[in-house]
Formats: structure tokens, sequence, C-alpha cells
């Protein structure tokens, strides 16, 4: 059976250097970012962004949008939701590129007691959800999980919304309703670890 490249390297193929910044944009849809703040998320160049940016407005996949940030005016950038191929482009480019579910399982069990991992948001790309990544577990190292943090949002350009709950606190706020951990639970997500049985069966 043929051996092909990963994700990544396949986008890097077709699209060079516009990879990252195509990902960054269809990962969070509704996001509108300066030239400085997709330098700063994808790690590249500020002539190399201009020229990308550049590039992608001409081809009417961004647009402009002039907007007020601490009372001076800054040009920010968005995808164009009525581009004609906008639904094709925004579906290969996350079928290619999907986020690595094992990869991410790897790195927070190597966190603490780690018994629940939930994924949702930007890692199923949707964009109404309170966070990206809830962690359940004890003698969680949180320097290690900021560093892991920090890796996952450069790969994904993006930064992610997270949050750490120990058993106790989880379990308080599960038995009683809590609005938060419900939502997590009932809306669309993905468990990459799960060593709770069915207390987080939903």
């Amino acid at each position: 059976m043929p051996k092909f490249m990963n994700g990544d390297k396949i986008m890097e193929s077709l699209f060079g250097s516009k990879a990252k910044i195509l990902k960054l944009f269809f990962t969070r849809p509704q996001l509108a970012l300066s030239a400085e703040d997709i330098g700063k998320r994808t790690g590249l160049k500020k002539r190399a962004v201009g020229v990308i940016i550049s590039d992608l407005v001409k081809l009417g996949v961004l647009k402009k949008d002039k907007s007020h940030k601490t009372n001076r005016t800054y040009r920010s950038y968005q995808l164009n939701f009525k581009w004609p191929y906008f639904n094709e482009l925004k579906n290969l480019v996350l079928k290619i590129a999907p986020p690595s579910f094992p990869k991410i399982e790897r790195g927070l069990a190597r966190l603490g007691r780690v018994k629940l991992a939930v994924v949702t948001g930007v890692f199923l790309s949707l964009d109404n959800t309170r966070v990206d990544i809830m962690v359940v577990g004890d003698d969680i190292d949180f320097k290690r999980f900021s560093d892991f943090i920090k890796r996952l949002e450069g790969d994904l350009g993006v930064e992610l919304r997270y949050v750490v709950l120990g058993m106790q606190e989880f379990k308080y706020r599960f038995d009683m309703f809590d609005r938060f951990v419900r939502d997590i639970l009932e809306y669309p997500h993905r468990k990459v670890i799960n060593r709770m049985g069915r207390l987080a069966q939903r």
C-alpha cells in the first residue's frame, strides 16, 4: 500500500506558505485579524504575510475590514463568505489537515492523572462553543500543560480556550447540573481520554 504524506505536508505542497494562513482562518471562520496578528499566530515573517494576504485578497478568499482599536484605525482581514469556492476550499483545508486526536491524547496523558479530556470548538470546526478543550483530573502538571497548549496553538495557528477541573470539582458541577459542564458534554464533542466510565457518557 503506498505511503502518503501527512496532512500538513500535503497542505504545504499544495499551498506553500499560504497553508498556515488558510488553516488559521478556516479553523476559526469568524476571525478578523490584522497582518501583525496573523504573523504572530502563524510564525510567518511580516513581509511574507503581506505578500500572502495581498494574494488572498486579490483571489477573493479574504476581504479587508477597517476597524477601530484603542482610538486608531487599523486594517484587519477576514474570510469572504461570498467567495464562490468558499465551501470547497474550506472542506479541502479541514479535510487535508485535521487535528491529530491520537497525538492530543498522548500529550494530555503525560500531564498527570487525567481522567477525562474533551475536545470541541476549533477541533470540530465549531464557532459557538465556550471552550476548545476540557481536562478533568488531579495532580496536573500545569507547566507542562501550558507548554502543550502553546505547541497546539502553534500547530493550529489559533489561541485555544480551555478549562482544567479537578475530579472533585467536576463531579460536584456535574451532579449540580452545572450549565457550563453540561453544555460541553451535551453539544458536539470528542472524548480523547475517558477513564470515568458512565459518569461522562453524554
